[in-house]
């Protein structure tokens, strides 16, 4: 969903970090509480804080529920449709290799996974390769279309792209256990209307497509992880 652009005052943008950190550092050790989108504020930017323009703004608290379960309604039916979007993963086309380098990459079109080179690591994962050294480079799909391609290329450099989706059982059982989380972050205690405010958005936003991004991007590379159990593991670093 869209939102309009909104400037915070300085006071404004600390109360909110201080607050959200707050609801992350009560339970850092939960995956899926620190999978909730909405709680990582990342700059103070007029597009990034968008998001956040009902927390300060002077519409009636009523109207903010309304607009909170209105946008809680449309998470719930992604969250339904995606069912029909499953597809099978097709990582166990490398079940006989081992990697000893996985590198974490970027898919948005075809031209990122032919060239023999990365977009964002250059010839980096063929330069690590020495000897009967295999990478493997992984990429998070930026596209709508839904792939499960993997390529076992020439000098023991493979790609595979990360399936938008996991299982029925794996997809049901994150939004059960995000919406389970959600649940406790809306009966934290609240002692102003700011803070009954972010902990209500919070709860609705635990349930957004970014939130089961996150927690299914983590899975995913967990299960890579104990799969190929690689010596060296490099991602990007943006933002």
């Amino acid at each position: 969903m869209k939102y309009k652009e909104f400037n915070l005052s300085e006071d404004q943008y600390n109360e909110l970090c201080t607050k959200c950190d707050l609801i992350l550092n009560e339970n850092i050790e939960n995956p899926f509480r620190v999978a909730n989108n909405w709680l990582h504020i990342i700059r103070n930017h007029p597009i990034t804080l968008s998001k956040y323009n009902y927390i300060f703004s002077r519409i009636n608290l009523f109207k903010f529920y309304l607009i909170c379960l209105g946008r809680f309604c449309y998470y719930v039916g992604i969250s339904f449709l995606r069912f029909f979007k499953l597809k099978q993963d097709h990582i166990n086309k490398f079940k006989d290799l081992k990697f000893k380098n996985i590198f974490i990459s970027h898919f948005f079109g075809n031209n990122h996974f032919i060239k023999n080179e990365d977009f964002y690591y250059f010839k980096l994962p063929i330069y690590m390769q020495r000897g009967n050294t295999k990478s493997l480079i992984v990429y998070i799909n930026h596209r709508n279309k839904i792939l499960n391609i993997t390529n076992s290329g020439n000098d023991n450099l493979s790609r595979y792209i990360l399936p938008k989706y996991l299982s029925f059982s794996e997809e049901l059982k994150i939004t059960w256990l995000l919406l389970k989380d959600a649940i406790k972050i809306l009966f934290r205690k609240n002692k102003s209307i700011t803070e009954k405010k972010i902990n209500f958005q919070a709860f609705v936003e635990s349930l957004s497509p970014a939130s089961h991004f996150n927690y299914r991007l983590a899975n995913q590379v967990e299960k890579l992880t104990k799969k190929f159990q690689p010596k060296n593991i490099f991602t990007t670093f943006e933002g």
